[in-house]
């Protein structure tokens, strides 16, 4: 019963979607929402604020179109309107009548039979009004003659000649097709002072459909997406995309599938795909957008609990400003990406309407620039795993069950490069060999060879990253472990994934997780939640350099990238870019109350109010019980000064190993310097105390 209804649903919006193919607006097709019978126009954002001019090319079912009461384009049957008086766009307002036995204004009542090889009665230079003036060349009984190919629908292929080879009727020299196998027709309409979310109304007939739509414009690329998608497996359908800076749309052959685990849930509506593309030989086929790296795996993120709908872009977008590359980034040629970029579009699904989308690039070996498996040798490089559920497991707190290197996935953890399909048995020993030394190894074996296992500063920037977002989604799932090099360096990376629930935001909106208490702004996160991370919970707890270099980040950037302001403005950017081509508003109507939403309002004006009290009160909170600022000349983190900071500082000295040292507090003298007269200094205050 339900493969019945999305069948009829599915017809049903196919002859939609045929109906707007009908028309193309400057070259390209409007995207249809049946649920509101609007139609959608990607266009440059120069056309908001101005009017648009647009050419609009008819097939040759059309047979009328009028926007806003204003008719465009009209031919019906045989008959020409006009006849009756009436005008047809584009012909400078005069009235051109129709064939068999319409009278023509203008010719002293005389009329123009509609069959082949009748006689025009009248005389020489009478006018044909909406012709420009043109007259009709001939005497009376002369046959009217095919000259200049120039054609009038309706008349069994009769041409009247026009002057200068100007068509009747159109405007510019454009023909409407008549009914004798003409493809094609084009006018001219222009949208006077187009704005966010203002609607045109269009009503055209084609063939015994009528349709009666609302057109609106935004400025964003446009995504329309065909098929019958679930969680498992990909299913092959069609993808339709929209630049709005391009006068075509590229339709693309596709396997799409949802992605993400909760989000893809029973219940849920608005949801997350996978999208890959490929050409018709079945070789897949590379995609760029917005500038980014061509591939032929991309992914729709739909921010579907989000209130913000932005949270995630936000984040990955601070991550972006402040976070280390990884130690791999000073000698791979390629620039390596521990995260994913992209930019925002708005989506349909089978003519649906499912709103805002961050479409981004694919986390994989491409993206962060992974050493590639060697095929002859049969030896690993790079390797990529990910988290796909919590357990002790992801949390580097069991290593129970033992991985088996013939399968995809190890307890949570799945391998994603290389793919298991492709190399087999693949490599879980790596990441296996990591979490056994986070578990197992005393307090000193963890201090003195965690930067063999781990790429430090990275591990330090996400410690820093989940504090300053409160996110408890992302420390045993939704993140990636990385290995450039296996067989050279067994050193593990991270990259960032799925920051949805961030900021005040939980995984869930029903009840009291809303707004949940687990994420308040005066909550300690290390204590709540990022101590069930034994290896973040081993460098918070066992390294004192791990939290105060983090310390010193977080007061170097709080000014800047983490001052509340400047994050708010992020909000406040993609929030306005919304606004303006009026995708804020097709949202709300779209998702407001909905399931995903546990019922409640979809407001964005109401969050950003949540989102200025939420980050004023949680950076107060880490000033002052997080990120306790250090003393100048505490140079070991220890929050004490003493003797044992001025050795640390002469064995920085003599080593020039600053890896485990309080730079920032080290320049005693303030003469931008690390040197012995800063010793001196500290030791002359430890002799006065």
């Amino acid at each position: 019963m339900r493969n019945f209804l999305f069948i009829v649903i599915f017809l049903f919006s196919l002859i939609a979607v045929n109906i707007s193919g009908q028309v193309k607006f400057n070259g390209k097709s409007a995207a249809v929402d049946t649920l509101t019978g609007t139609w959608l126009l990607s266009v440059p954002d120069t056309v908001f604020g101005a009017d648009y001019d647009a050419v609009l090319t008819f097939d040759e079912n059309v047979t009328f179109c009028s926007i806003d009461d204003s008719v465009v384009f009209c031919l019906i049957a045989d008959t020409i309107p006009g006849s009756m008086g009436d005008s047809i766009p584009g012909s400078m307002g005069d009235s051109i009548p129709g064939s068999m036995g319409d009278s023509i204004p203008g010719s002293m009542g005389d009329s123009i039979p509609g069959s082949m090889g009748d006689s025009i009665p009248g005389s020489m230079g009478d006018s044909i009004p909406g012709s420009m003036g043109d007259s009709i060349p001939g005497s009376m009984g002369d046959s009217i003659p095919g000259s200049m190919g120039d054609s009038i629908p309706g008349s069994m292929g009769d041409s009247i000649p026009g002057s200068m080879g100007d068509s009747i009727p159109g405007s510019m020299g454009d023909s409407i097709p008549g009914s004798m196998g003409d493809s094609v027709a084009i006018s001219n309409y222009k949208f006077i002072n187009v704005q966010p979310g203002a609607t045109y109304h269009l009503h055209m007939v084609s063939g015994e459909d009528t349709v009666d739509a609302h057109v609106q414009f935004t400025y964003w690329p446009v995504i329309q997406i065909y098929g019958n998608y679930l969680k498992r497996p990909y299913y092959s359908g069609t993808v339709v995309y929209t630049n709005p800076d391009s006068l075509s749309q590229d339709t693309l052959i596709s396997r799409v599938r949802w992605a993400g685990s909760s989000t893809a849930s029973e219940g849920r509506e608005k949801h997350n795909f996978h999208l890959k593309f490929y050409n018709e030989d079945g070789s897949k086929r590379n995609m760029s957008f917005f500038g980014l790296r061509s591939d032929f795996h991309w992914r729709l993120d739909a921010g579907q609990v989000d209130f913000a709908r932005v949270r995630n872009r936000v984040s990955k977008d601070i991550w972006a400003e402040f976070a280390h590359k990884p130690y791999y980034a000073a000698y791979e040629p390629k620039t390596p990406y521990n995260y994913v970029r992209g930019d925002f579009v708005e989506v349909f699904l089978n003519d649906e309407y499912m709103g805002i989308y961050s479409l981004n690039e694919h986390m994989d070996r491409q993206q962060l620039k992974l050493k590639p498996y060697d095929y002859e040798t049969g030896e690993f490089h790079g390797g990529l795993w990910k988290p796909m559920q919590l357990s002790f497991v992801t949390l580097f707190r069991s290593l129970s069950p033992a991985p088996d290197p013939t399968m995809k996935a190890w307890d949570e953890f799945v391998v994603h490069y290389p793919n298991i399909d492709d190399v087999n048995p693949t490599n879980f020993a790596t990441l296996h060999k990591a979490i056994k030394f986070a578990m197992l190894s005393s307090s000193k074996v963890f201090l003195d060879s965690a930067k063999y296992y781990f790429d430090i500063p990275v591990m330090r920037d996400y410690y820093l990253f989940l504090i300053l977002l409160q996110a408890p989604d992302n420390i045993g799932k939704n993140l990636y472990y990385a290995c450039y090099d296996v067989a050279t360096d067994k050193r593990l990376t991270m990259a960032i994934w799925d920051l949805d629930c961030t900021q005040g935001q939980f995984w869930s909106n029903e009840g009291s997780n809303y707004h949940s208490p687990l994420v308040a702004p005066e909550v300690d996160f290390r204590e709540n939640q990022l101590k069930e991370h034994a290896l973040f919970r081993k460098f918070w707890k066992n390294d004192s350099t791990f939290h105060g270099l983090a310390t010193e980040r977080y007061w170097e950037l709080r000014g800047t990238t983490f001052n509340p302001d400047s994050i708010l403005a992020r909000y406040e950017a993609y929030f306005d870019e919304m606004k303006r081509c009026g995708a804020d508003q097709r949202e709300i109507a779209r998702w407001s109350h909905g399931n995903d939403l546990a019922g409640r309002e979809l407001n964005f004006d109401n969050e950003l109010v949540y989102l200025r009290n939420w980050w004023t009160r949680h950076i107060a909170y880490l000033d002052q019980n997080v990120f306790i600022p250090y003393e100048n000349g505490d140079i070991n983190f220890d929050r004490r000064f003493d003797i044992d900071d001025a050795t640390a500082y002469i064995n920085f000295l003599l080593s020039d190993d600053s890896s485990n040292i309080n730079l920032a507090r080290a320049d005693m003298n303030g003469d931008g310097l690390t040197d012995i007269d800063d010793v001196c200094i500290i030791i002359n205050m430890l002799l006065n105390l």
